[in-house]
């Protein structure tokens, strides 16, 4: 911890001096190399320079980490050293993080330390549910910054000798000026974490290979506790919401660069189908890049599709992902608003691909899922409505211009009503479309 500890710390020290107005610094933006530039200027996706409108804000969080797998014991074992910059105009006495790290796991919280630059206090904390709150002594002031640490232990299990992790560490919750702290018992997969900056480092026993969600090479260094030799992978990474990693002997994965976003293809074992996965998912990120813009990650993975069916179950899914990866939907507003577009879109691009329009549902997994967002969604689905009034070709514009503005933001409805209401005042001609009774929301 010590080099993760020291490094954070050197940073933290020049922020300090930066945030009390006798230091002006702006590191030169590299997502792929230390110190961690995420809020600096040149970041083409931090979300300051990219102000959907004056006065907006949202939280930043940088993560120092050193964790290590055990897998003769099954265990995670952590310390994460968290840099949380309250950007809100409230002043914060507690922050609130979620402990999951997979389906059903969860991480415990063992300590917490608040640390100053004359102190370090050991501080309370209370394990809610999938959440732990965390009670400061000294109080986050708007505009300023805290530095903590945590230590945390979980219970790894593989399947066939893979290791899959889906957070490395406790992850802090999202606070907005409309909810406040955005506390969460749903699964983690339906948690939608603000953009972050991350430094790793990772010890794994020396017969496992580490695969990470960057598209990035990683060799990793040796390193001797006493008898014990283990590797040692060190990550530094921005502009994620995340980050998930697997464990294993062999890790494989294909690559293609395909409009500056490098596509991983996990193989069906079917030429054909394959070609047709890459066919399909190229014309995808093609139509999502053009009225959402590139991803910051510049990585998307491909499943294999089979079949119509799930070729169109796929592009929901697709879509789902792609978006998470530039917008952060928290709220029940965000996450209805987020859901019409999903479905929108995805009835756009199947049309665009004339896909079979036989194929109307399909049961995948035990789940029924509809596969004609319009022929139900109609009356009910906002993007549908407007579609009705104004063309297919209209929508999908004013969809990309609104969206565009709020990338690495949270567009939520009450902006997006606005933005329609200034340059689209005839949607709402006779009463046409009232956004939150449409949406079945409460006004």
């Amino acid at each position: 911890m010590n080099k993760v500890y020291f490094a954070s710390l050197f940073v933290i020290l020049f922020i300090y001096q930066e945030l009390m107005g006798q230091v002006k610094i702006d590191f030169v933006f590299d997502a792929n190399q230390s110190p961690n530039t995420y809020r600096s200027s040149q970041n083409p996706h931090y979300w300051k320079n990219n102000l959907p409108f004056d006065g907006y804000w949202q939280q930043d969080t940088h993560y120092s980490i050193e964790a290590s797998i055990d897998t003769f014991n099954n265990e995670l074992k952590g310390t994460a050293l968290i840099t949380y910059w309250n950007n809100s105009n409230d002043t914060l006495d507690c922050i609130y993080i979620n402990n999951q790290f997979g389906k059903g796991r969860i991480f415990r919280t063992n300590k917490c330390t608040e640390i100053g630059s004359n102190f370090n206090n050991n501080i309370s904390f209370t394990s809610i549910d999938n959440n732990t709150k965390i009670n400061f002594n000294k109080k986050i002031l708007p505009n300023s910054f805290t530095l903590f640490e945590i230590e945390y232990t979980g219970t790894i299990s593989s399947n066939d000798n893979i290791y899959k992790v889906k957070n490395i560490c406790p992850r802090v919750l999202p606070y907005s000026y409309k909810y406040g702290w955005e506390i969460s018992n749903t699964p983690l997969s339906d948690i939608n974490f603000p953009l972050a900056a991350f430094d790793i480092i990772i010890f794994t026993p020396k017969n496992l290979k580490l695969g990470g969600n960057e598209n990035k090479i990683i060799f990793p260094d040796i390193s001797n506790k006493g008898s014990i030799s283990y590797y040692k992978w060190t990550i530094h990474i921005e502009n994620k919401k995340n980050y998930s990693f697997v464990l294993g002997k062999n890790i494989i994965a294909k690559k293609e660069i395909n409009n500056n976003i490098s596509i991983k293809y996990i193989s069906s074992n079917n030429k054909e189908s394959d070609q047709k996965t890459k066919k399909t998912t190229s014309n995808q990120i093609h139509f999502l890049s053009k009225y959402f813009g590139v991803l910051p990650s510049k990585i998307f993975i491909s499943y294999p599709q089979t079949n119509d069916s799930l070729n169109n179950y796929y592009t929901k899914k697709n879509i789902e992902k792609y978006l998470e990866k530039i917008y952060t939907i928290s709220s029940k507003e965000e996450v209805v608003l987020h859901t019409n577009l999903v479905d929108y879109i995805a009835y756009s691009i199947l049309n665009n691909e004339k896909s079979n329009p036989e194929i109307k549902e399909i049961n995948f997994l035990g789940h029924k899922i509809d596969l004609d967002p319009k022929s139900k969604l109609d009356a009910s689905n906002i993007f549908f409505q407007i579609d009705d009034i104004i063309g297919t070709n209209e929508t999908l514009n004013l969809i990309s211009n609104f969206y565009k503005k709020w990338r690495f933001a949270r567009p939520n409805l009450h902006e997006f009503e606005s933005y329609l209401n200034r340059k689209y005042p005839q949607i709402f001609q006779n009463g046409a479309i009232n956004f939150k009774s449409d949406l079945g929301l409460k006004n």
